[in-house]
């Protein structure tokens, strides 16, 4: 590595030579870690006044497989040795290693799914904009396969993902609040599994935060879309069920479908916290369920207008 006040500084020979510190100081541990892990730096260095002269103070980034990044990230004390370490290798009287960013960067993560469009790799996205959402989210499922949790994989397999930009306070950053959509059975399993919330939420956080873009939360919501239903082979109660969903949000309620049969369709409304679930179909609904107001409805009445303002009464008298 050159010396000279604008240097450019070769990421594999500070690796080495970070290594050889770790052994040197019996921790070998930390020296096994480095190892799989990979460093690099950001391309524009902050010239800092130090004692009479200029220090270019530079900002690294370890890019660690999935497998480890939340040890790292757990761990400050072992980040520490870590930093400690490698800036020992990088500093001269010229540069100075200012912070060191523990990024996601996994050589075996699929780089672009099916669904995404081409030219969207993860490895590729740790700019200020936020990957595809399809490139996320199959990140975040390699994610919760490298950590064993099977039952993260199986949620994640019927989620979708989304975020929206929000105001950051950081010059050259962006920030983001990510929003992972589940279906309401499993959102129904997160909500009794803070576990596996918090499994889930570490997923989506890990494969989204990126170098210039911060996540300041990660917000679990239901996926209130219809299932798609051909309009050839949509029955009559799929077509009632669409009717009552727009009058129901017309009252006020947001609506969502929670299953669908060949006779039937379960819609689950929420107003102010409160639950309706209603079916709609050729027949009783059976006995009210426990924990929501249960409405059976006959979409052959042709009352569908009245029903919806019926459930919205039912609802906030609750």
């Amino acid at each position: 590595m050159s010396d000279s006040p604008n240097p450019a500084p070769d990421s594999a020979t500070v690796l080495a030579r970070a290594g050889r510190v770790l052994v040197d100081s019996g921790d070998d541990e930390a020296a096994w870690l480095l190892e799989r892990l990979g460093f690099a730096l950001e391309p524009e260095p902050e010239p800092w006044s130090l004692s009479g002269r200029t220090v270019l103070a530079w900002r690294g980034v370890l890019l660690c497989p999935a497998d480890l990044i939340l040890l790292l990230r757990s761990d400050a004390a072992l980040r520490e040795r870590l930093r400690a370490a490698l800036a020992a290798a990088f500093d001269t009287r010229e540069r100075t290693l200012r912070e060191l960013l523990v990024l996601l960067d996994d050589p075996s993560m699929p780089s672009t799914p099916d669904d995404a469009p081409a030219g969207h790799p993860y490895r590729d996205a740790r700019g200020h904009s936020m990957p595809h959402p399809a490139v996320l989210l199959a990140a975040a499922r390699h994610c919760v396969h490298a950590w064993g949790d099977a039952q993260g994989d199986a949620v994640l397999a019927r989620a979708s993902v989304d975020f929206e930009p929000l105001p950051s306070h950081a010059r050259g950053h962006s920030a983001h609040r990510v929003i992972l959509s589940l279906p309401l059975d499993d959102l129904a399993r997160v909500a009794r599994d803070r576990s596996l919330h918090d499994r889930l939420s570490d997923a989506v956080r890990t494969v989204a935060l990126g170098a210039h873009r911060t996540v300041t939360e990660v917000v679990v919501a239901p996926d209130w879309s219809l299932p798609g239903v051909p309009a050839a082979a949509a029955s009559s109660a799929d077509r009632a069920a669409a009717t009552l969903r727009d009058l129901l949000e017309a009252e006020g309620l947001a609506c969502g479908v929670l299953m669908r049969d060949a006779a039937s369709v379960r819609l689950l409304a929420t107003r102010a916290g409160k639950l309706a679930m209603v079916e709609v179909s050729d027949h009783d609904a059976g006995p009210a369920h426990t924990s929501v107001v249960h409405v059976a409805i006959d979409h052959r009445s042709g009352h569908l207008p009245d029903a919806a303002r019926a459930i919205r009464k039912a609802i906030d008298e609750s």
